[in-house]
């Protein structure tokens, strides 16, 4: 039942809030900001999927302030995909694609295929939402050119930590 599903979710995403909560803490006792970031990033999904836009944008502005000062734009770009993407569950498609095209451009920049695969499959949600239909079909063909040519295939039927399943997307448009 949907009441079922609904509580599984909320409790996953308060289990990754304390874990992360915990990760940022061990970070801060080693004094390696780096670690700080990544936490962050995972605190900012985790915030940004259960609904809870406000904290979820915080958390991606400190961690991406903290990877961009490391020379890190790969953890930078991770963080505002899952800013990008949390939007998009909360049906604010325009900051939704204003985040998730930075963070592509930056994925494209670092040569990872898999993170503009899961940006284009965000992006091309938000723009059908948005009636934008061209858009959206173009991002989702070249992420399924993506998924072909690397094997991501599981990004379109498994949660990852980039995306959610098309199986709950369907469910949330």
């Amino acid at each position: 039942p949907p009441s079922i599903r609904a509580f599984r979710w909320a409790r996953e995403f308060a289990d990754a809030r304390r874990c992360y909560t915990q990760a940022i803490a061990l970070g801060d006792q080693l004094a390696v900001p780096r670690t700080r970031a990544e936490a962050l990033w995972g605190m900012t999904r985790a915030h940004g999927f259960a609904g809870d836009l406000d904290s979820a944008r915080r958390a991606a502005q400190e961690g991406m302030e903290i990877a961009r000062s490391a020379g890190d734009v790969w953890v930078a770009a991770l963080t505002q995909m899952a800013l990008g993407a949390s939007f998009v569950l909360a049906r604010r498609e325009k900051n939704a694609i204003e985040n998730l095209s930075d963070a592509l451009a930056a994925m494209r920049a670092c040569g990872d295929t898999f993170g503009q695969c899961a940006a284009r499959v965000w992006l091309a949600l938000a723009h059908w939402r948005l009636n934008q239909r061209e858009r959206a079909l173009t991002h989702l063909q070249t992420a399924l050119a993506l998924a072909q040519t690397h094997h991501y295939d599981y990004l379109f039927a498994t949660r990852t930590l980039l995306a959610l399943s098309v199986l709950r997307l369907r469910a949330t448009t």
